[in-house]
């Protein structure tokens, strides 16, 4: 079974890790917890979405923006529409595929690990300068 990281090393990997970021969006990329879309309810953790060309139900977990100054959304599924399942593969689309929302929250994101954008909010890169 493996060992707990102690926090010597917890520490450094946030530190190692929030620098990245830093870095990251010095270079022009942006990560968001919520993004909006015209017409379509607002994506936010956990939310459901489908998008064109895959069947199946996605659970939004942040956007963000690359370096090119292209939108996109990153996501976990695809799933039914009764789907229990808690796990399914990591999947990135571009902002213009999503096509439909749901309007409950589906999953919990409160026991997820940080993501780029709570770590951006964190640290207050998305503050407007």
């Amino acid at each position: 079974m493996p060992s707990r990281q102690g926090s010597r090393s917890q520490r450094a990997n946030r530190k190692y890790h929030d620098e990245n970021l830093r870095q990251m969006y010095a270079k022009g990329w942006r990560f968001w917890t919520e993004y909006r879309i015209d017409g379509i309810l607002p994506l936010v953790p956990g939310r459901r979405f489908r998008v064109t060309d895959i069947s199946g139900w996605f659970v939004f977990q942040y956007a963000g923006r690359d370096a090119g100054g292209n939108d996109y959304v990153e996501c976990y599924g695809p799933f039914t529409k009764s789907s229990t399942q808690i796990s399914g593969s990591s999947y990135s689309f571009a902002v213009d595929r999503v096509r439909e929302t749901e309007r409950r929250i589906w999953a919990n994101p409160d026991t997820w690990p940080e993501t780029r954008a709570e770590g951006a909010e964190r640290l207050g890169l998305n503050q407007a300068a």
